[in-house]
């Protein structure tokens, strides 16, 4: 074939314009949609949006129709929003599969390609995919929070609680605020403070806290008037609440400050590192780069220099290495394991 217009590959799917119409070939040239179309759009994993006038087609990488309609579609992470010329609102995959019709007066995602939620009138309706399958529940909902370990946050009432995948309440709406599980505990708000509950329901840690996050490694880190630590699931101080900002850092370790003066925790470390110092970071674990009266050293999990406070810069590299700045009369670089 001569061809009028040819795009790049995208997808291993290329727009091209024969005589009148707009198609699709692969990378071998050989037609994947016939060139009839008015407005070819190519997206992720070779899905082609045909339109022909009103009428829009879902194109497979093989060339199967596998939607069809006369609605305003928008793409989305994980599939396509449908709309009717009413306004009313449904979700189709990529693959063509209808999740929800176009009836909803509203739709939102809290998870990307997981979470969809759905409102009708005075109905609220959750879908989430774990692996090829969908659950789906709905009711009437003030507001659903979000789903996290198969059980779904909800409002009701103008009280929060959780209900499982059927929608059978399992943790009753008692709560003025809740954040969804996490290492089978949540965090409830109530009476004005947060604390945590499993789910059974039970008390794990009581609800005398400004703020609190979610546990991960079993330890999460709370604020109680004004001031950070970190506990245990059994509500014991792995942190006391005195420090001025406590931040979990990409090792699971906590960077602790106070008063400007840093230090790290971490129940992996032999050794808490001391909150004395100007700057601290961890750069790999258990290596923890500081600063003290100007001059940078390296501080290992037991809390021991293995590289001395003599440096006016210490750069990490890989594997171990660090290179460092070392100035008396002039200045050198050198580079210490």
């Amino acid at each position: 074939y001569k061809f009028d217009e040819v795009s790049s590959f995208k997808y291993l799917t290329s727009r091209v314009k024969f005589i009148n119409g707009l198609g699709t070939i692969n990378q071998f040239g050989e037609w994947i949609c016939q060139p009839i179309y008015d407005e070819i759009i190519i997206h992720a994993e070779g899905i082609t949006e045909a339109r022909l006038k009103t009428r829009i087609d879902l194109i497979n990488h093989h060339g199967k129709v596998i939607f069809q309609t006369y609605n305003k579609l928008t793409p989305y992470d994980g599939g396509f929003i449908e709309e009717t010329a009413e306004g009313k609102i449904g979700f189709i995959m990529r693959d063509g599969r209808i999740v929800k019709n176009p009836i909803f007066d509203e739709i939102s995602f809290t998870s990307k390609d997981s979470i969809l939620i759905a409102r009708k009138d005075d109905y609220l309706s959750l879908t989430t995919k774990t692996g090829n399958r969908f659950y789906s529940l709905s009711g009437r909902f003030e507001e659903i929070v979000g789903i996290s370990e198969e059980l779904v946050g909800i409002r009701l009432d103008d009280k929060y609680g959780f209900v499982d995948l059927e929608g059978r309440l399992r943790i009753a709406n008692r709560y003025d605020s809740i954040k969804l599980f996490s290492e089978g505990m949540a965090a409830f708000f109530l009476r004005g403070n947060w604390g945590y509950i499993d789910k059974e329901e039970k008390l794990r840690v009581q609800p005398i806290y400004d703020s609190s996050f979610d546990f991960i490694d079993g330890q999460a880190i709370v604020i109680e008037k004004g001031k950070y630590g970190v506990i245990d699931k059994d509500g014991k101080y792995l942190l006391d609440t005195k420090y001025d900002k406590v931040i979990r850092n990409e090792f699971g370790s906590f960077d602790i400050e106070l008063e400007s003066k840093y230090g790290l925790y971490s129940s992996k470390l032999k050794k808490m590192a001391a909150v004395e110092y100007a700057e601290l970071k961890e750069v790999s674990p258990g290596q923890i780069v500081v600063q003290r009266r100007d001059l940078y050293g390296v501080l290992n999990s037991e809390g021991r220099f293995t590289i001395p406070l003599l440096y006016n810069n210490i750069t990490y590299l890989k594997d171990g290495k660090y290179m460092v700045l070392y100035k008396k009369k002039s200045s050198r670089l050198e580079i210490l394991k």
